[in-house]
């Protein structure tokens, strides 16, 4: 058996390729993601029917949905779910990365902590928007009080020591 992992039906369903009617006319199984782009003569090869292509065409990306096709005939919307703490590890949403690096900074490096955090405020949540519309203001909040904490740490050694320590950013 032969596994094949790509972004695109249009790489195993190349005509210019001699390999190409080889690997369609023996794929046995597969996932397609959301996405991609001119696939109804690949699909038809697959013997996908009309119905399954507009299936296919109605994925929720959001929803993370893939159309499983096997080539015993078992067509399916599979919907993967995966528990929080897996999601914010493996997260490649550009946003959510950007946040979860700065609720990292905001302990000091330790990702057991930064993702339980994560978890904590947005393990309810179903999308990317409902997650991020709690964390941008958690994010700014804490990293106020973060600001306010060294300016009156700073201010206090100020007095006792008579000088201002050279501060360093958790960043």
């Amino acid at each position: 058996m032969l596994d094949l992992i790509t972004q695109s039906l249009a790489d195993l369903d190349d005509p210019s390729q001699p390999w190409s009617k080889a690997i369609i006319t023996n794929l046995k199984q597969a996932f397609f993601f959301a996405g991609q782009k001119d696939v109804e003569s690949s699909f038809r090869k697959l013997q996908l029917t009309e119905y399954h292509i507009q299936q296919y065409k109605r994925l929720d990306p959001s929803r993370f949905e893939v159309l499983y096709w096997s080539a015993g005939g078992l067509r399916r919307i599979l919907r993967p779910l995966s528990d929080p703490y897996t999601y914010w590890l493996a997260t490649t949403d550009a946003r959510e990365r950007t946040v979860k690096r700065a609720i990292k900074r905001l302990h000091h490096g330790n990702v057991r902590n930064a993702v339980e955090d994560l978890v904590r405020l947005t393990g309810h949540c179903r999308s990317t928007e409902e997650r991020l519309a709690i964390l941008e203001p958690y994010l700014e909040e804490a990293t106020q009080v973060e600001h306010d904490e060294e300016n009156r740490t700073g201010a206090a050694f100020h007095t006792e020591q008579g000088e201002v320590p050279e501060r360093t950013a958790l960043r």
